[in-house]
């Protein structure tokens, strides 16, 4: 396990900005012995008398007895922060994250199975930028709009290689009490997949795995910080979201979902 990291900032710029620039590149590699047989089972599964299954060693053919793992991850990001106006702030970012995955591929079969299995792999590439600005209100409050942009590359993935966010937010925080803190937040993100018919499976035309599928999302999230008394502070939030896949046409075609956390 290795890893390299930067970072610098720009302060006094135009439009009382400030401009920080971080990266790092991280590399993780391991060795591990293969075993080359698998137990199944031979009798008593799946019959009538549902007996104590019997297990016997099924011998592997292995395209090499080692797993090399070769996982490496190239992070960036630079953000750009203004107050031009007595009570507007801005923010501009772009972030960046790559993770390849240069790790053995390792082919197997069983004893008596023609067939070849081969291991799979993630990698990935994300681009992301948004920009947001903030208002100052009355009563230590504050409201904020803006908007994200997300894109995701997925190498070796047979149903959807990339997908596209579009996430438009808006946000309000009241800091009037000393000893509480309010946040609510409504986001509503649009993302679109480029679907590759699912392969040679003509099922998967219709079906979409959710993960990565076409989907419209409206999300609401309150939180509550409480400090009553001095280095003591507990965090109460709630989320709700309702999804839907608007493209699929079987399997999960909408959801809702509630959350509460405590820290």
């Amino acid at each position: 396990y290795m890893k390299f990291a930067l970072k610098g900032s720009l302060f006094h710029l135009p439009f009382n900005s400030s401009l920080s620039v971080r990266g790092s590149y991280t590399l993780l590699e391991n060795k591990i012995p293969l075993l080359n047989s698998i137990q199944t089972s031979t009798s008593g599964v799946d019959t009538p008398s549902k007996t104590s299954p019997t297990y016997a060693q099924q011998a592997l053919t292995l395209s090499s007895d080692t797993f090399k793992g070769d996982v490496s991850y190239i992070t960036g990001q630079m953000m750009l922060t203004s107050n031009p106006f007595d009570k507007i702030d801005t923010n501009i970012f772009y972030r960046f994250h790559d993770k390849k995955n240069d790790s053995s591929k390792i082919t197997f079969s069983a004893t008596g199975d023609t067939t070849l299995h081969t291991s799979e792999y993630l990698s990935f590439e994300n681009h992301s930028a948004g920009t947001d600005v903030g208002y100052q209100l009355p009563m230590k409050s504050k409201a904020k709009l803006g908007y994200d942009f997300n894109y995701v590359e997925r190498e070796d993935r047979h149903d959807i290689g990339d997908t596209t966010d579009h996430t438009l937010f808006a946000e309000a925080k009241n800091d009037f009490f000393d000893m509480v803190n309010f946040k609510l937040r409504y986001h509503y993100m649009d993302r679109t997949g480029h679907f590759k018919k699912g392969g040679d499976s003509t099922i998967e035309r219709y079906m979409r795995r959710f993960d990565a599928a076409d989907k419209n999302q409206h999300m609401i999230k309150a939180s509550v910080d409480v400090n009553p008394i001095e280095n003591f502070e507990i965090g109460l939030d709630y989320v709700h979201k309702e999804n839907n896949y608007n493209t699929t046409r079987i399997g999960l075609l909408s959801d809702n979902r509630d959350g509460g956390f405590v820290d």
